[in-house]
């Protein structure tokens, strides 16, 4: 399948983007609770995103693509938290196009861009017990840390997250 990444200058319409958030809500809900988490409002989630995209696009963040064709089947946030850093959001990979090296190259969009914009440091975050995703970002050079202060989410969720840490250079 040829799948082809892009890094976006406005945000695509929310009638493009929005399945795709769905479904990635849906299983990171999910994997949430399963890890002991509260439920939270999958929509007010999407909501959240829609509400501010600044912090999203250049030059503050990046947003990439990826498309087989016209089809959508995956997409990787990345926002500033510092001068010198930024923290990787939203990694999802249609589940028909995983084991395809496509969440790696989304990862790997990311650092080429952060290290573009002259950053030091990336962080993200996962839910415990997302091994797959926990593999993936150590393969990639990322290690796990204590809650960095710029996380997205509020410190309450922290039981049920690992928060990751790497240098772009």
């Amino acid at each position: 399948m040829d799948i082809t990444l892009t890094a976006q200058t406005n945000m695509p319409p929310r009638s493009a983007l929005a399945p795709m958030l769905e479904d990635y809500y849906a299983l990171m809900l999910a994997k949430f609770i399963h890890a002991g988490g509260p439920e939270l409002d999958r929509g007010g989630l999407i909501d959240e995103i829609w509400a501010d995209t600044e912090p999203y696009l250049p030059p503050q963040g990046q947003i990439f693509l990826a498309h087989a064709g016209a089809r959508l089947v995956g997409c990787g946030f990345l926002r500033r938290i510092r001068p010198d850093a930024a923290e990787m959001k939203r990694l999802y990979v249609l589940p028909d196009c995983q084991g395809q090296g496509l969440g790696r190259r989304l990862i790997e969009a990311r650092i080429d861009a952060a290290r573009a914009i002259g950053l030091n440091d990336l962080y993200a975050d996962t839910i415990v017990g997302n091994d797959d995703m926990l593999r993936l970002y150590d393969r990639l050079g990322f290690r796990r840390i204590e809650r960095y202060p710029e996380n997205a989410h509020p410190p309450e969720r922290s039981p049920w997250l690992v928060y990751l840490h790497r240098p772009v250079g």
